[in-house]
């Protein structure tokens, strides 16, 4: 995964210096545009197999399917005009969950 752009300021006072490190990130509803970057993102994590309740071995197209269902929100964060992460959000599991 690509590392966060970081950007410093410096704020002087009482003779010391502080800098401080703040990452931009701009979040945005997910497009067609972005399917290689999310891919890119999720096998990296899905494969690992200790994190998510995927299949490791989640085919492109049903991670996507998944990712892009129709009553799903999909969000991507952006660094530099990159994605560097991807979320969604959905309905509660029903019943017990």
């Amino acid at each position: 995964m690509n590392k966060p752009r970081k950007e410093r300021q410096t704020i002087l006072g009482a003779d010391e210096i502080y800098f401080l490190i703040k990452i931009v990130l701009e979040i945005r509803a997910a497009t067609e545009a972005d399917h290689d970057a999310i891919w890119d993102i999720f096998h990296v994590i899905v494969a690992a197999g200790d994190t998510y309740a995927f299949k490791p071995e989640m085919s492109r197209n049903d991670a996507l399917a998944y990712w892009f269902q129709a009553d799903t929100r999909t969000y991507v964060a952006e660094n530099d005009r990159r994605v560097v992460g991807t979320y969604i959000l959905k309905p509660n599991q029903a019943g017990a969950g």
